[in-house]
């Protein structure tokens, strides 16, 4: 799951996969604990750097369009539908710090679902 940080040409994703039937098992979890830590410093912020210079690529292009008016469409449905799960989920609890996260989870998951079943279904 790491290895997904990092871009497919990277050779780190190779190495972490070599290094790994070497480490001992009782010293896994913290050699797992130090390579994500790497992943998301390294890897995550590569790849985000590398999608906002696309999308700075694309917006300088003015006959380049960023969304379809379909694909405009399923994302903000699906916006629409992800925030009215986590109001629903947080209305449900008793409305605490902590019922917060999970509605942000609810939400969140339920933006990851609309995506897949609207998409499915207008495709």
């Amino acid at each position: 799951m790491i290895t997904l940080a990092f871009r497919r040409d990277d050779p780190r994703r190779t190495e972490l996969l070599g290094e790994l039937p070497h480490i001992p098992r009782i010293e896994r979890p913290f050699w797992v604990c130090e390579q994500l830590e790497v992943a998301l410093f390294e890897g995550v912020v590569s790849r985000l750097v590398s999608a906002m210079q696309e999308v700075w690529r694309a917006r300088r292009n003015p006959e380049n369009k960023m969304l379809t008016g379909r694909s405009a469409g399923i994302i903000g449905a699906s916006f629409l539908i992800s925030v009215t799960a986590g109001v629903l989920t947080y209305l449900a609890v008793d409305s605490s710090h902590a019922d917060l996260g999970a509605a942000f989870l609810a939400g969140g998951a339920a933006f990851a679902s609309a995506i897949r079943l609207l998409n499915s279904v207008i495709a």
